[in-house]
């Protein structure tokens, strides 16, 4: 699992798998491979931003309070009702299309009680009032590779760990939508079943605000965890605590790679923990990468 920075197109080296996801992104935003960086030039300015990272972070470390279980992309399809008035999808799509739209479980939507509510992607949130420190580095990284011309995307930062994603379920049926998967009924499933236990070393407390990113400028002056922010995330979801994880690294992956382990493959990065000192002793706790 990983927290995405944002999606670059770069140009092919020849090194490792994944090239089809590039090209499909330089087919999006226009630009000819000649026109691109190499992964080499983006790894390079990665890790050209090491010292203003460390020095943000002032040697301590980051972690990140992840928030609850929300999803994007949400349209709502009609329904029919069978005797006993249990419901079924069918294939003719409501003519409201809800397709940007995003939605938290329990949150209030369209009263119609024969239609279903359809999802592309499901993730767990980063609420920045708990975060402050998190989002600082993020945004620090991806405005430096906006301004460079790596990032050309305008869309603000969103900073979420992505669970499912169906919109690029490959192959796509011909002439329409990817398969979705129903939200009402994982509203329904969380309703009924409790939170998935915390693994080993994930801290279950919310992070204190960085005092010292606000007394930098780098942050306004940041809320505590009791925040009405907090306090509607826990409305607004059923799951809602996912524990405290280190963020080990920042690093640049190939979209559609796999490793021998399934993940996506790194090309490298940027360190971010502390270097040890001697006699430290204790356990490290579960990790997150970072990915631009």
């Amino acid at each position: 699992m990983h927290l995405t920075l944002g999606v670059m197109a770069l140009h092919s080296e020849g090194k490792g798998k994944g090239r089809e996801g590039a090209e499909e992104e330089a087919q999006d935003t226009g630009e000819e491979d000649e026109q691109l960086h190499s992964p080499a030039d983006a790894l390079a300015h990665l890790r050209s931003l090491q010292g203003q990272m460390l020095g943000l972070l002032n040697g301590e470390g980051l972690k990140v309070a992840l928030g609850g279980v929300e999803v994007m992309k949400v349209r709502r399809r009609r329904r029919g009702k069978l005797e006993g008035g249990v419901g079924i999808a069918r294939e003719a799509e409501d003519d409201d299309d809800e397709s940007e739209e995003e939605r938290r479980p329990g949150e209030a939507s369209k009263p119609d009680y024969d239609m279903e509510e359809m999802a592309d992607v499901l993730y767990v949130s980063v609420p920045e009032a708990q975060n402050p420190r998190v989002w600082a580095l993020g945004r620090m990284i991806e405005q430096s590779f906006k301004d460079s011309g790596y990032i050309t995307e305008t869309r603000p930062l969103k900073l979420h760990l992505t669970i499912v994603n169906t919109s690029h379920r490959r192959p796509k049926p011909r002439g329409r939508r990817g398969v979705q998967f129903s939200y009402t009924s994982m509203k329904d499933l969380m309703a009924w079943l409790p939170p998935p236990p915390l693994p080993s070393g994930a801290g279950s407390a919310p992070l204190e605000a960085a005092a010292s990113l606000a007394a930098s400028g780098n942050l306004a002056a940041a809320d505590s965890p009791a925040t009405a922010e907090g306090s509607a995330i826990a409305e607004k979801s059923l799951w809602t605590e996912f524990g405290t994880w280190g963020i080990g690294s920042v690093e640049l992956w190939v979209m559609g790679s796999r490793d021998a382990e399934g993940r996506y493959v790194s090309l490298g990065g940027v360190p971010l923990d502390p270097p040890a000192q001697v006699g430290d002793e204790g356990t490290v706790g579960p990790e997150l990468p970072m990915s631009t």
